[in-house]
């Protein structure tokens, strides 16, 4: 066995309005085949007062993972909680192993190489601080001997897909899944089928699973005729096959890893431009979420019941009929039960129904949830919707282009819309202010009912009546945004799989050569293919905001990985990973600039048809000045007396900073809603100037950062000087600065002063593009000579992000 450790040393203040940011983090060696234990020390205590030293303290330590693009998330679970009130640091010392309680046991499994632990310090409500000085987070792990290897087993190209697709019929293969019983081996066959013609046939909705995870089948090259052949298949189809097959008759089904050659570039590509058709002429979708375990069936018994206590199709108990899981809750039993208490009832009943349920739950179901504060309605559903299938990113085709979809959590079934509709009710804003003492949990994705939302039924629609401005569907953009969370092994398809929900994109047939599916193509021409592409259809250079959502570049830093290479890929392209909250929390979304005067980008300069360098992106503007200085910005002068021109600063102080933590964007799930563009000037006002409970929010986070230890004041700009018409910019030392906050405020070359992302650095340059509403910021990189006798100098650039500069936000400071 091997060890790995990491340690951190030095004091930080958690304030419930800080950016969430790990405090320390352990990345797990390549060489990590299986993690015996993880070992944590951790020395803590909150801010050492409160009115009651009993029960317990809302500061904590979460341990989370962050993981590869391609891999779903790990639940946060709570480590450790301070002793509440106590002023004195404690020593915490935990360690999960074989041993420990089912959750945290199943999370320690589920590490894999390249997996991040983090400790996160943790504080809820308004008063309470974490203090955190020292941690310690130690692996113990079996390293790899040797690879894995799989059977041999016979070409596929040779025996299954000898004969080629015919695509301008729109032709698939169908797998005919034979009869048997549950010991029996699995035998199918592969046969032909035209869409459109006639015959049905189901679809399966399925996460691939680890591919060192393989069994076997039997399966034939055309409906049970020729010889036969052992086939490797993933353990979760192989799963899937065995629960879904039919005892006395065949089950014909599609399923992408076995009906398209995946070997073959061209078909694999022609087969997802026909995706959505597949999967909508399917006579019904399966999707499967795998065996699962104790804690997962109990969350499909659990969510079938809170459905029905809302819409009451079923009257429950002894009395159910319906097909799948059984309604084990009577809703009118509960209804009565609070009837004759008086009690208030939780949103939708879904507290009582998880109590009716949670008196029959057995000891590994309680093991399994885990939580900290015992079993909870949430702890129980993000066990469930933890479960890789709801971020992977060609599920959102599959069961949102069905007719009728079921949902299988190994011997349980519910409706795949019952599902739906629970989810919506756990993320919104009346379930989730009963419970802000716990971390947040993840649901499913808010992409899934954003589309639902817009789109209503997409299976119903006709993709050419919905693709017209103002139809249902939302613009590509904004669907793959909020796509970004979503996962997939091939970072091409976080495009491919989105592009028939977008308004421009939703006809596969029309879509433009630049943005059509080619795995010929490398991940990054095909995200800057996009950029490139969505900047000439929109004329517009908004898009390259929104390179904020990425890990590493939204505007507040959110851990300490440093700005990625440009030969990772462009940093201009939009990127496949992120968050689409982090992405939307920009100049460009939440305010009405017009920095470059209405123009629009040069399309000589953006010739995708004639593109020699991809990966370059050319834009005409002008240099505007040069960053010197990065600083703090000190709040220690009336707000009311702020001038008009720098109203707009403060408004980009609050709504992107949120120093109030108004918004919470960078430390939980967004939780309020955005003013309108118009009314944003009168909110901040009131919010900072008028709102007691506001500027009391943001004293409370000052004094988290200043009030319980000794530090030097910091240097920084007095906000004053801004004001003032002469004397220029004048210094000071100052505690009316957020500690947790990189320095955001810049000074430039020319006097210009503004606010920026925390990735800027002095030297970067500001300029104004052609087409952006916003300035930019880009930092030099190289310059070259081109054109022989006509030669010209060249300049190359990283892209860093947007920026707000003080007086040039609204176009008037220098014609174009």
């Amino acid at each position: 066995m091997k060890e790995s450790s990491v340690e951190r040393h030095g004091l930080v203040q958690v304030h419930q309005n800080c950016p969430k940011r790990p405090y320390l983090e352990l990345v797990l060696p390549e060489d990590v085949h299986s993690v015996k234990y993880v070992a944590f020390a951790v020395s803590s205590r909150d801010q050492g007062w409160c009115d009651s030293n009993e029960g317990a303290s809302f500061t904590s330590v979460d341990v989370s993972a962050r993981r590869p693009p391609n891999r779903t998330d790990l639940r946060i679970m709570t480590l450790f909680e301070n002793h509440r009130g106590v002023p004195r640091f404690h020593d915490h010392t935990a360690r999960w192993d074989e041993s420990t309680p089912g959750a945290k046991w199943k999370w320690i499994e589920s590490l894999q190489p390249g997996d991040v632990v983090q400790l996160v310090p943790r504080a809820t409500y308004q008063g309470w601080v974490n203090f955190i000085r020292t941690a310690r987070i130690t692996i113990g792990y079996q390293p790899i001997t040797e690879r894995p290897l799989l059977r041999n087993t016979p070409s596929m190209e040779k025996h299954i897909y000898a004969r080629s697709l015919n695509s301008s019929e729109k032709e698939i293969r169908l797998l005919d899944l034979q009869p048997g019983e549950a010991g029996d081996p699995v035998v199918c066959s592969i046969r032909f089928h035209t869409l459109g013609s006639k015959g049905g046939f189901e679809a399966l909705s399925y996460c691939w699973g680890n591919a060192n995870d393989s069994s076997e089948l039997i399966l034939y090259p055309s409906e049970m005729n020729g010889p036969s052949e052992v086939y490797s298949t993933t353990g979760s189809v192989f799963m899937a096959l065995r629960q879904l097959r039919y005892r006395d008759r065949p089950r014909s089904i599609w399923i992408d890893q076995l009906c398209i050659n995946q070997n073959d570039i061209e078909e694999r590509a022609q087969q997802v431009n026909m995706m959505t058709e597949i999967y909508s002429n399917a006579s019904a979708v399966n999707i499967w979420l795998g065996d699962g375990d104790l804690s997962t069936e109990a969350g499909m018994r659990v969510v079938r019941d809170i459905h029905n206590f809302s819409v009451r199709v079923c009257k429950g108990g002894d009395a159910c009929t319906c097909f799948g899981t059984c309604h084990t809750i009577i809703p009118t039993n509960i209804s009565d039960s609070i009837d004759q208490t008086r009690a208030p009832i939780s949103f939708r009943g879904m507290y009582e129904i998880f109590a009716a349920h949670q008196s029959r739950f057995v000891t590994g179901v309680r093991e399994l949830i885990g939580g900290h504060l015992g079993l909870h309605l949430s702890e129980l559903m993000s066990c469930l919707f933890m479960n890789p299938w709801f971020r992977r990113i060609w599920v959102l085709q599959e069961a949102l282009r069905a007719r009728t979809a079921l949902v299988y959590c190994g011997p349980e079934i519910i409706s795949w819309n019952e599902l739906l509709d629970v989810n919506m009710w756990l993320n919104s804003t009346d379930y989730r202010f009963q419970e802000t003492f716990l971390p947040a949990h993840p649901m499913m994705p808010s992409i899934w009912t954003s589309l639902r939302m817009q789109q209503s039924n997409l299976a119903s629609l006709d993709p050419r009546d919905s693709s017209q401005e103002g139809g249902h569907h939302l613009g590509i953009l904004d669907v793959f945004l909020d796509g970004l969370e979503l996962k997939a092994t091939d970072p091409r398809d976080k495009l491919f799989a989105l592009l028939p929900f977008g308004r421009e994109t939703c006809i596969a047939d029309e879509l433009p050569l630049a943005i059509r599916p080619s795995y010929s193509k490398s991940s990054k021409r095909v995200l800057a293919d996009f950029t490139k592409w969505w900047i000439c259809k929109n004329k517009s250079l908004a898009i390259l905001s929104y390179t904020h959502g990425q890990p590493g570049r939204a505007w507040i830093r959110l851990h300490d990985d440093p700005f990625g290479p440009p030969t990772s890929r462009p940093t201009w392209a939009i990127g496949s990973d992120g968050n689409a909250a982090w992405a939307k929390t920009t100049l460009n979304t939440l305010f009405q600039f017009t920095a470059s005067n209405a123009t629009i980008p040069d399309p000589s300069l953006i010739d995708l048809d004639t593109d020699s360098d991809p990966e370059t992106l050319k834009l005409a503007g002008f240099n505007l000045a040069t960053i010197t200085e990065m600083t703090y910005i000190a709040l220690n002068h009336d707000l009311r007396e702020i001038s008009e021109p720098l109203k707009d600063l403060l408004a980009v102080w609050d709504q992107i900073i949120d120093p109030c933590g108004h918004y919470k964007v960078w430390n939980s799930k967004p939780e309020r809603a955005r003013e309108n563009r118009d009314d944003l000037p009168v909110a901040v006002e009131r919010r900072l100037l008028d709102d007691p409970r506001g500027l009391g929010e943001f004293l409370d986070h000052l004094k988290a950062h200043w009030a319980y230890v000794r530090r030097p004041h910091l240097p920084a700009i007095c906000l004053a000087s801004l004001l003032a018409t002469e004397g220029g910019v004048k210094r000071c030392e100052t505690n009316k600065i957020l500690t947790c906050l990189d320095p955001f405020f810049f000074l430039a070359s020319n006097g210009l002063v503004g606010l920026c992302p925390w990735a800027a650095r002095n030297g970067d340059i500001i300029v104004i593009l052609h087409g952006g509403n916003v300035p930019f910021l880009l930092r030099p990189v190289s310059s070259e000579v081109e054109g022989g006798n006509s030669s010209k100098e060249v300049k190359r650039f990283e892209f860093v992000g947007e920026y707000f500069v003080s007086g040039v936000m609204h176009g008037r400071q220098r014609s174009l």
